[in-house]
């Protein structure tokens, strides 16, 4: 999603797909409405319910009903409407309609700790907190030709690398972004000795470098507390769950080290500012990426899709086990994909829609 720019504003679902489309007579586009479960009669979905300003509500659907609510609420919608696994839906009182024990199982996600450094010269996001002529300089880059901070990616480089020389096929990514702070999302500190540092920034011009196993062996879970929609989920991403898992990632870091001190980058690097743990152990690698690594936001598999009686949709995203009901969205993949989801999504979105419009079914792969 970061990378996708063009012109030098950032292009996603809604500006690419949804704006375009807000005139036709055939859209209706509602905020600030939380989908409460779908209407299934008879093992066939026949609607939606849903809150809007603390009036429930209730449309019916002609054909079919598409849940598209991401990794973590597609099962969660699912399960509220009577789908998933039965001893856990009768233990909530949800009425069951179709016994699907893989519903909110096989979640997957990239977990990615981020080494961050100091550079010697400015030209970071950090830098240009700390300096308004730095500022004016950018947007008037940005406003004559769209490029510059303001105009491009914080990422600015990703590579996939082999956590072991003998693999065949990389296993991890690393990725460089023009910024560091403490933390994914920066929390602002008034109290900060630089602008940088009271945006929750790093107080001086860095960068950092992330890195995540592109494949996860260990599999999580989400799952709802209770029959509404509000309460919180249950949510165990199991991040790091195997030892393949984490002797891949403390050999990415370990990476990240090596290529800090190449020529290449160790003229640019004043300092190390995290985890600066030196010549460190495994166990105290492992640790700094335990306690600060975060998730990409890349949710997948919940409503895993296949040919085998357990998947929870088949190939064309339809519900088994009820009619005129489909999932399209990461959920539905059966392994999580090697980078961002964005892409894919879209083009599962593209292909449903064709098949919907009754268009020939996606090429099969021979050992699909």
């Amino acid at each position: 999603m970061q990378l996708s720019v063009k012109h030098g504003w950032r292009s996603s679902a809604a500006s690419g797909y949804l704006r375009p489309a807000l005139r036709r007579p055939n859209l209706t586009v509602l905020t600030g409405a939380v989908a409460q479960r779908v209407l299934i009669r008879d093992r066939v979905a026949t609607g939606v319910a849903w809150v809007e300003g603390g009036a429930k509500r209730t449309a019916e659907a002609s054909r079919e009903v598409i849940v598209a609510a991401g990794g973590m609420r597609s099962p969660a919608l699912l399960e509220r409407s009577g789908v998933g696994q039965r001893r856990r839906l009768e233990t909530l009182g949800i009425d069951v309609v179709a016994d699907r024990a893989e519903v909110g199982e096989n979640l997957q996600d990239h977990f990615m700790p981020r080494l961050c450094f100091e550079t010697t010269e400015p030209g970071t996001v950090n830098n240009l907190f700390n300096s308004r002529l730095t500022q004016l300089a950018h947007a008037w880059r940005f406003l004559v030709s769209r490029r510059g901070l303001f105009g491009d990616s914080l990422l600015r480089a990703t590579a996939y690398v082999r956590s072991d020389r003998q693999q065949e096929l990389p296993d991890l990514r690393l990725q460089v972004g023009l910024m560091s702070a403490e933390g994914r999302i920066p929390k602002a500190d008034p109290r900060g000795t630089t602008a940088a540092a009271r945006h929750g920034l790093d107080p001086r011009s860095s960068f950092h470098v992330g890195v995540y196993g592109i494949y996860p062996q260990a599999r999580g879970s989400v799952h709802v507390r209770r029959a509404d929609a509000v309460t919180p989920l249950a949510v165990q991403p199991n991040y790091l769950g195997t030892q393949a898992d984490r002797q891949a990632l403390i050999s990415g870091l370990r990476i990240i080290y090596a290529l800090a001190k190449r020529p290449a980058l160790a003229g640019l690097i004043n300092r190390e500012i995290r985890p600066g743990l030196g010549a460190a152990s495994d166990a105290e690698i492992l640790d700094f990426a335990q306690r600060t690594g975060h998730t990409c936001w890349h949710p997948t598999g919940t409503c895993r899709m296949g040919d085998d009686p357990a998947a929870v949709v088949d190939p064309d995203c339809r519900v088994r086990g009820v009619e005129r009901l489909r999932v399209i969205d990461a959920s539905v993949f059966p392994v999580i994909v090697s980078s961002d989801t964005n892409a894919p999504v879209l083009m599962l979105a593209e292909a449903m829609a064709e098949r919907i419009r009754g268009g020939p079914p996606a090429p099969r792969t021979p050992d699909a």
